[in-house]
Order: structure tokens, then sequence, then C-alpha cells
């Protein structure tokens, strides 16, 4: 077995690498528990966000400054808080179904709240 290149185990261990990676598979949108589940501490979050870094859209979903913000990310963004899911007309415009398309926003809940 070969030894891992300094950098690899670097970017192994660094929160903001790991946090990037999540990111990417959300459309730019992470939440704290992620955050903190990649190694961030709260304070950490906390001046992240008071130096801009991060951009706060709702109580516990933020996205990277400079990101762009897309009806996908948003939508994603409300499940990833509220523990729910989308509706089935999201699904279809997600999926690109013919008659259905992006806009507003439906998300159904798992009991914890409900987001337009």
């Amino acid at each position: 077995m070969g030894l891992v290149p300094p950098s690899t185990i670097e970017e192994a261990r660094c929160p903001g690498h790991e946090l990037a990676r999540i990111q990417r598979g959300q459309h730019g949108v992470f939440t704290h528990q992620q955050a903190i589940a990649v190694g961030y501490r709260r304070s950490e979050i906390e001046t992240a966000l008071a130096r801009d870094r991060w951009i706060s859209f709702r109580r516990g979903l933020d996205l990277l400054n400079g990101v762009e913000v897309t009806w996908e990310g948003l939508l994603l963004g409300d499940c990833l808080v509220t523990g729910g899911v989308a509706s089935h007309r999201c699904g279809a415009a997600l999926l690109g179904v013919e008659g259905f398309r992006k806009g507003r926003r439906r998300s159904a809940s798992s009991g914890s709240g409900t987001v337009p």
C-alpha cells in the first residue's frame, strides 16, 4: 500500500473542504448541523455569518457568500431544515417533466413544520 500524499491528509481533516463537498452535492446550501458534523464549532459558524463569509437564508440554513442562489438549492434547503420532502409538483419540475415548471417552492412536512 502506497503513502498518502500530505495534501490529501490535510484536506481530509479540514472542515472547510468537507463542507465544500457537501455544498456541491446540495446546490450550494448546507445546515448548521452539517457544518458541526464536519468539525465547525458554533463560535466559528457565528463568526462566518458575522463576517459575511456565509449568508443565512433562514435559521440553520446557510450558503457561502458568492455562491449563486438557485431554486433547487432553496427547495432542498426547505427540506433539510424542516425534515420534510418536496411536493410531487416540485419533484416533477426537478425531473423536467413537461407541464411542470420551476417556480414556487412547495414542501410537505414530516411533522416539524412546513415551508410554503
